[in-house]
């Protein structure tokens, strides 16, 4: 499109009758620097304005929160992840649970076949037959004390025997009770690795004693490094499990921010996936370490995750929002054009006059855009037809160019 018909394209976007003035000279600009960079003013009939469709509100201070905008990608929890495995070494007779499975607290992971729990039997069958024996002594001392005291009563006995088989007793006894504590600690043993005594206290020996590695709470296996037949000892990890209904928001912060973030800080965490959505979360702690390839500092942020969601790996913007509110200049996002490469606004000077000036943007704000520097409150700017005075502008510059 050359340029004629660019001028005449925005003659029949915006055919408004208006007229733009021209810049004052040269020594009159550099006494205004503000409107160096635009130095022309729109200016507009009542019909032209009427039809632009232009209004202007004053600008006014707002509330607002320091808002911190950082890159952040979803984790595990790691509050809420274990790893578990066997506590003795067996073979792998029955598994196994797939990765991205549901489990809850006490499932069933793996089946392991292992030795010791023959030797804990064998140790448990030796406590039994010790206490049997204990017990029988203690019926025996219990008789001849029993026998020792008749004979007492009927001048065919000693004082001396009574007391003899009165300590015997008391021996037996205590032995009884130790041997009962073996029976109890052998069992303990068996309960330790998760095997049921139930059988062992009856009398009963179990078919088969196997040894369950079991989830000790409620989530989603996110990794599995066992296969059946698989030889485990104590120190290896077979599952790694984690309660997906929380999970961390991994985010860096640089040095220069980094007085801006504290724990606590309320935080919002959006994903392409869920552009509509803003997952509500709280900054739980910050690294204490500088990363050196970065220079940036990890921040934490707990994120809840009750539908499962936000899938580990995921990366997105994390919001951290101060609690202390300050007061900005913040104007809706139509009244901000750009004009020259430059963030614009038009200040109205009086009736269906407007001169555009040029502003420095902050952050946007629900809809609003907040202004750092260019203008101050009270000053009267064009909030709707601000794209139709930059038209004009852009239109009688053009024109000038011909």
């Amino acid at each position: 499109m050359n340029r004629l018909h660019v001028v005449l394209w925005m003659s029949l976007t915006f055919a408004c009758g208006g007229a733009v003035e021209e810049a004052p000279p040269p020594e009159e600009a550099q006494a205004a620097p503000a409107d160096a960079a635009l130095p022309s003013v729109v200016n507009l009939s009542p019909e032209a304005v009427q039809r632009a469709g232009i209004t202007t509100e004053k600008v006014q201070l707002a509330d607002a929160s320091d808002v911190l905008s950082l890159p952040g990608q979803v984790a595990l929890n790691e509050d809420r992840t274990i790893h578990t495995g066997a506590f003795v070494e067996g073979i792998v007779a029955e598994c196994c649970t797939p990765v991205g499975a549901y489990v809850s607290s006490g499932a069933v992971l793996a089946e392991l076949h292992s030795h010791r729990t023959h030797e804990l039997l064998g140790e448990y069958r030796k406590a039994q037959a010790a206490l049997q024996a204990r017990q029988s002594e203690k019926i025996y001392a219990g008789q001849a004390a029993l026998r020792a005291g008749r004979l007492l009563e009927l001048k065919a006995g000693s004082e001396r025997e009574v007391q003899q088989t009165a300590s015997a007793l008391a021996v037996a006894e205590t032995a009884v009770v130790s041997a009962e504590a073996d029976v109890e600690s052998a069992l303990a043993h068996f309960e330790y690795l998760g095997i049921e005594t139930g059988e062992l206290r009856r009398g009963e020996t179990p078919d088969h004693l196997r040894i369950f590695v079991k989830s000790p709470i409620n989530g989603v296996v996110v990794e599995r490094s066992v296969a059946l037949g698989d030889v485990v000892t104590p120190s290896e990890h077979l599952y790694r499990i984690s309660d997906l209904t929380q999970v961390w928001v991994i985010a860096r912060t640089s040095e220069q921010q980094l007085q801006s973030v504290v724990p606590g800080m309320t935080a919002g965490f959006r994903v392409r996936a869920f552009a509509d959505k803003v997952f509500a979360g709280r900054v739980l702690r910050i690294s204490d370490e500088l990363d050196l390839d970065t220079k940036t500092v990890q921040v934490i942020v707990s994120v809840p995750n009750p539908g499962r969601s936000l899938k580990t790996g995921m990366y997105g913007d994390v919001e951290l929002r101060s609690p202390v509110n300050k007061q900005v200049i913040a104007v809706p996002e139509a009244a901000v054009q750009l004009v020259d490469a430059q963030q614009t606004v038009f200040v109205a000077d009086g009736p269906g006059v407007y001169r555009p000036r040029a502003v420095t943007v902050g952050r946007s704000i629900d809809g609003t855009e907040e202004i750092l520097d260019g203008l101050e409150p009270g000053e009267t700017i064009v909030v709707d037809g601000a794209f139709a005075l930059k038209s004009e502008l852009l239109k009688a510059r053009f024109a000038e160019e011909e």
